[in-house]
């Protein structure tokens, strides 16, 4: 397993992530985020996210079928994400992701309350051990920020 630690920082808060991928393309990602009231529901969460990279074809699939644990909130909820990336220099791959929050478990939001960001992102290894994404995106629903920004700093370790 490939171990990686990152930090993500978004409007009104961050998230500090910690994943990893082994071998045969499948892993676990563990995902400890703050969010001001403003931008979310809860203030904070422990997100438990799978890692399944289906390698294929110039632009291989990464799922993310996540489910989070709110901090001092209950009700846990589901946020699925896709990802798909095309290597198109030594050092540089671009990609889109879509995320998606169903909302509670329980309780899921109907289809106009469901944030669905679409992100454009481009990511640079910067030396060996260290990577940068940076991404720019867009919410089709009403639940989801119009537009969005994203930043995330990654540490092979």
């Amino acid at each position: 397993m490939a171990p990686e630690f990152s930090v993500d920082v978004f409007r009104g808060g961050f998230k500090l992530r910690n994943s990893g991928v082994t071998p045969i393309a499948a892993g676990l990602g563990v995902e400890l985020w703050r969010r001001s009231c403003r931008v979310s529901a809860a203030d904070g969460a422990l997100t438990l996210r799978p890692v399944l990279h289906l390698r294929s074809g110039p632009w291989p699939l990464i799922l993310n079928p996540g489910v989070e644990f709110p901090l001092g909130h209950d009700g846990r909820s589901f946020a699925p994400a896709v990802r798909r990336v095309r290597r198109v220099a030594e050092r540089v791959r671009l990609g889109l992701e879509h995320s998606i929050a169903f909302g509670r478990l329980d309780r899921p939001e109907a289809p106009r309350g469901q944030a669905h960001p679409l992100f454009a992102t481009t990511d640079v290894r910067i030396g060996d051990r260290v990577g940068l994404q940076v991404g720019i995106g867009h919410g089709p629903t009403h639940a989801s920020d119009r537009w969005a920004g994203k930043l995330t700093l990654a540490i092979d370790v």
